[in-house]
């Protein structure tokens, strides 16, 4: 009986020392990991907005192949949630909450038995470089969990530095994005056609509808003003097929018949890229432009617009073409 009086009060004595113990934790946890990615903000951003691609540097899916994931709400930004169940990382559920693109990234993360913590990424420009911040915050009123995660925080903090380390290698393996910028089409004024082909037909009835516009300004001695330009109004994919407008810009109101149109084109907000190369090379710029109108939260107003800066009858190297593209928007 005094051997068991004994093992009580020791026992009590360890329960007092780490409820103390305890008590003198935070009950706030936090820990943090930055690394320098040798890539601009927009690049590393992509790889963390979208969380279907957290599967090539997350040290905790890398760490178990098995994990059986699930992705909903939208592809990427807020609302967007991956949930998860594994053998060996446990169970849980992160959804973005916060979203400002190439400079924050605010998470929810709910391990359905545990509190739910946030997590958090900054990224900062530095000389065409990316200092990004990783952590993560949580709070418990439970004193196991705040003791257990004292002991965890060297673990968390090593699983971080390796996460932005293969975040970075991800990164820098990414090609440079094109440049886009938000900006605004002026009104303009020009003769224009409307008409639809398959795909396979767009360079020739291009061709054909530029010269008749070409006709319309020297028979009636317009000035052009601006460059030709193409708006489009239906992509059918299925079909590949496509409606559009050209048009080049003129310096006066005239009377048209037939087919030729005169049209005052408003000003417009836009977002614009400029593609190098043969016209039909410009593929990965509307895709950049498709995912800059997403994570900026920005809707489409109409079609593409293609403005076309160099004359291909006075440059024969189709390398120096530029066409400047736009996305107008609401």
């Amino acid at each position: 009986m005094k051997a068991l009086k004994i093992i009580g009060i020791i026992l009590l004595i360890v329960i007092a020392l780490f409820l103390i113990g305890a008590a003198l934790i935070p009950k706030q946890f936090e820990v943090e990991a930055s690394n320098t990615i040798n890539k601009p903000p927009s690049v590393v951003f992509k790889q963390v907005n979208n969380f279907q691609n957290w599967s090539a540097w997350s040290p905790w899916e890398i760490a178990d192949p098995e994990m059986k994931s699930e992705y909903g709400g939208p592809e990427l930004g807020v609302g967007s949630f991956h949930s998860w169940t594994s053998e060996t990382q446990g169970n849980g559920k992160q959804t973005i909450t916060e979203s400002v693109p190439y400079e924050l990234i605010r998470t929810e993360i709910d391990f359905y038995e545990q509190d739910k913590g946030t997590s958090y990424f900054i990224f900062e420009e530095k000389d065409g470089s990316t200092l990004v911040k990783w952590g993560m915050e949580s709070e418990t009123s439970y004193p196991f969990e705040r003791v257990l995660f004292f002991f965890l925080k060297g673990m968390m903090q090593d699983m971080f530095n390796e996460g932005l380390e293969n975040l970075k290698k991800v990164s820098e393996a990414k090609p440079t994005p094109p440049v886009i910028e938000e900006t605004t089409i002026p009104e303009m004024m020009a003769i224009t056609i409307v008409d639809s082909c398959s795909w396979d037909q767009i360079g020739p009835k291009m061709a054909e509808m530029y010269g008749k516009l070409s006709e319309v300004i020297r028979k009636r001695g317009l000035a052009m003003t601006g460059m030709p330009f193409t708006s489009y109004l239906l992509w059918d994919e299925n079909r590949q097929f496509a409606a559009f407008e050209v048009g080049i810009p003129v310096n006066e109101k005239i009377k048209l018949k037939g087919n030729v149109n005169m049209k005052m084109f408003p000003e417009q907000k836009a977002i614009k890229g400029i593609h190098y190369g043969a016209y039909d090379a410009s593929k990965d710029l509307y895709m950049a432009m498709d995912e800059y109108l997403i994570e900026h939260g920005l809707t489409m107003e109409g079609g593409p617009l293609e403005i076309y800066m160099t004359d291909p009858t006075s440059e024969p190297d189709t390398s120096k073409w530029r066409t400047d593209i736009y996305f107008p928007y609401k």
